[in-house]
């Protein structure tokens, strides 16, 4: 599919992260905004026919989220319509059709069990991931405008009721008690998923964004964090699900610690306490078990995903356009000791550290080192370097879509630029502030808790 996650739309939206953090920015002379466009125009060109009206009760639920339907490359659109081509007609016309074809759905759930629309891969919270996305790059034009109060809190809303109406269910067949039981709670697939992607972790940092709306329940949010940190293992990581509470096998972003930091994280950043202090301390914990376990075997990606070498080939413009990227963002191996005995893997990880290197670097009073988080991150990118030789000699296993956003090195390309942007090269990104005028911290996880 042509979305944000794996497809060509996800390459279009790291080029135009690329003319964000430098609008003159060019490949092999190209201007960065002119691939930007062409792979948007194909992920455009490529969308399925929107979901037809009927009177008739639909039997299977229209995603909405900005990561898996076709909500993300409209978004995008209608942003890159407006920052690049300065096109308001155009941009005003993506949204319009986010607005007709895919709000409805978002609000009022649709298939046997509404309670699976709310998380972020293609739910609700992606949903609202969508229209912040819009609001941050188009703020203060008639486009932003578009996305009103009240389309906000409509989603906002309908994603509180059902966690309010499924943390009853939960509640109940869990048999706990009040004290135990958190607030609110989701299901995805009949699965009460806690991580980042499905969960109620993903679900809750997303609702924290908005901080007018979120206040009000800012207790309840809260407790859901603290619930999935009291299930947190010996060794720091988070069981991806409540089915999975004695496994402590997942590290990435989908499913457990790389994807939980960021929660933590951002409930520090956005509502600093005594109390969201010590959701900072579990996110302190839970990275030392990413940086011993992190260093995975499914590829570079800012995910997960494996099949076989016939898709290897299938993008070699793609390719060709990340080996050049990739001489431009040369990481440095950072003069810290690596975990050993461990292979190349995922750049998604590496973002668990830059989530506590913004978190430390807002709050200097902490103890910790921004020193070791920043070189934690290198020490990951500098890996995935070799990511080509790697996957040639076995090390590495190959991705199902090998050069895309999430599971290929699209997301290891967004992670080098990053890096470059602290690092202080060019303008004044030294600060740690993009360009592009959204005037965000960087380090936040792509399409997560990057429009801080």
């Amino acid at each position: 599919p042509p979305h944000i996650y794996i497809g060509s739309a996800g390459i279009a939206l790291l080029c135009y992260h690329l003319y964000c953090l430098n609008p003159t920015f060019t490949i092999a002379t190209i201007p960065i905004a002119t691939y930007c466009l062409s792979y948007l125009h194909a992920a455009l060109s490529a969308l399925p026919a929107p979901p037809r009206r009927s009177h008739a009760p639909p039997t299977h639920p229209v995603y909405t989220g900005f990561l898996g339907s076709p909500v993300g490359p409209l978004a995008l659109a209608t942003v890159v319509a407006h920052k690049v081509s300065n096109d308001q007609n155009a941009a005003k016309e993506y949204l319009s059709k986010i607005l007709s074809r895919y709000h409805p759905s978002a609000v009022n759930a649709v298939g046997r069990n509404s309670m699976s629309s709310n998380e972020l891969l293609y739910g609700r919270a992606g949903y609202l991931y969508a229209l912040l996305f819009v609001k941050t790059h188009c703020g203060g034009s008639e486009v932003g405008a578009m996305v009103s109060d009240e389309l906000v809190r409509q989603v906002f809303d309908a994603i509180l009721s059902d966690g309010k109406d499924y943390a009853q269910i939960f509640k109940t067949v869990r048999a706990l008690k009040d004290e135990e039981a958190p607030p609110l709670m989701w299901c995805w697939h009949e699965t009460e998923y806690l991580g980042a992607i499905h969960g109620a972790a993903g679900i809750v940092t997303i609702l924290l964004q908005f901080r007018a709306l979120a206040e009000p329940h800012l207790d309840d949010l809260l407790r859901v964090l603290e619930f999935v940190v009291g299930l947190a293992f010996p060794s720091g990581n988070f069981p991806s699900s409540m089915s999975a509470l004695e496994r402590d096998e997942l590290v990435h972003f989908c499913h457990g610690a790389p994807g939980v930091i960021p929660a933590l994280t951002l409930a520090y950043d956005l509502y600093p306490s005594e109390r969201t202090r010590r959701l900072l301390q579990a996110a302190e914990r839970a990275a030392e078990c990413v940086w011993e376990r992190g260093l995975l075997k499914k590829g570079v990606g800012l995910c997960h995903g494996e099949l076989d070498w016939v898709v290897w080939w299938e993008s070699m413009d793609t390719a060709a356009r990340c080996f050049q990227v990739i001489e431009l963002f040369k990481v440095e191996s950072p003069s810290i000791d690596i975990p050993p005995n461990r292979d190349p893997g995922i750049s998604g990880n590496a973002f668990a550290f830059l989530a506590l290197h913004r978190s430390h670097t807002l709050h200097p009073d902490s103890a910790a080192s921004t020193h070791q988080d920043l070189g934690r991150a290198q020490a990951f990118a500098s890996f995935a370097m070799d990511w080509k030789r790697d996957t040639e000699s076995g090390d590495l296993r190959l991705p199902d879509n090998p050069y895309s956003l999430f599971e290929g090195v699209g997301g290891a390309v967004w992670l080098w630029a990053e890096l470059w942007g602290l690092s202080g090269e060019g303008d004044e990104r030294g600060s740690g502030v993009e360009g592009g005028g959204i005037g965000r911290m960087m380090g936040g996880f792509p399409c997560f808790t990057d429009l801080v």
